[in-house]
């Protein structure tokens, strides 16, 4: 396989995958280390007991089951994804590869709790404890309104601001320079899309989440979170973090912190953060369930020789 130098940035997914490739993924992992991998989802068991008691109950049986009502729940995905994106990295810290050295860390939404985590500001379970807190909030924000998301395929962002202008929404997430998602009541999706269409969209995508996340509908669970994280105990990290905002690399731990508790109600610029790392590194690794990461990496540009899966390293 050719290789292109030893600067890496590591990526780390969101939310939106879904349940089949999740299942997939941790059956994965268990076939490399067992032992490890239950360790893992005992940590993540013993946070829901502590911050969601009622998921304990049957979360094991849920990775197993995909017709589980848990798949649909913030509240159990959130922590699961961070689990397994953690899990995925620390399996190739163990291989002890010179090959691939980090240089940078970033994560898409939910993502950013891991890149934290891989950077050493928080251990495994603390980073455990804080996902399961932001997804109990988020969760309980959600089941106030019948929100969601929509993705906006083939258009810019000029064209995508017009749409939300006339339809009174949110831009929550920047994907690509043609791939936005809104965020707002599921009532508006008929016009949303019909808009699109009349602009240019190549398709709409009505999303899978429960909420409208990264936008100002999730106000409660932004003040909740902001109260209980902006005095959590983080460490400096030992490698730069890409933020979700402002799309630049940085090591100050309170820019950090404003990053993870504001993206809340603002939407995630994965735009910015590829520009800035242009040039900065020779491969792109995304670490955890599915290759969401990898195909918003060559929408922006990147080649996909660049473009590596934790997975394929570890087989």
């Amino acid at each position: 396989m050719e290789r292109y130098g030893k600067k890496v940035a590591f990526l780390f997914s969101g939310q939106g995958v879904q349940a089949s490739i999740i299942r997939e993924h941790y059956k994965f992992l268990v076939s490399k280390d067992a032992s490890r991998t239950e360790k893992f989802v005992q940590t993540l068991q013993d946070c829901f007991g502590e911050i969601n008691p009622e998921i304990k109950i049957i979360a094991a049986d849920s990775l197993m089951d995909e017709s589980s009502d848990f798949w649909i729940k913030t509240s159990f995905i959130q922590p699961l994804i961070y689990t397994l994106s953690l899990l995925s990295f620390e399996l190739f810290k163990d291989k002890n590869i010179q090959d691939y050295i980090p240089e940078y860390f970033l994560g898409h939404s939910l993502g950013a709790f891991s890149a934290l985590t891989a950077a050493g500001s928080l251990s495994f379970e603390q980073g455990c404890s804080v996902v399961c807190v932001r997804g109990k909030f988020m969760q309980e924000e959600s089941e106030n309104a019948d929100n969601g998301m929509c993705a906006i395929i083939g258009l810019a962002e000029d064209k995508v601001q017009e749409i939300c202008r006339k339809t009174n929404t949110e831009i929550a997430l920047i994907n690509a320079p043609t791939a936005f998602v809104v965020g707002c009541p599921r009532s508006i999706f008929p016009e949303i899309e019909r808009e699109a269409i009349i602009l240019g969209a190549v398709k709409t995508i009505r999303l899978g989440t429960s909420g409208a996340f990264h936008t100002k509908t999730m106000q409660g669970a932004y003040e909740k979170f902001k109260v209980f994280f902006e005095k959590y105990p983080l460490s400096n990290p030992q490698v730069s973090i890409v933020s979700n905002m402002k799309g630049a690399a940085t090591m100050d731990i309170e820019e950090l912190r404003y990053d993870c508790i504001e993206s809340t109600i603002n939407p995630i610029n994965w735009v910015r953060m590829m520009g800035y790392l242009k040039n900065k590194v020779s491969n792109y690794i995304e670490s955890g369930p599915g290759t969401s990461l990898s195909s918003l990496c060559k929408m922006n540009g990147i080649e996909k020789e660049r473009i590596l899966h934790v997975k394929t390293i570890l087989e």
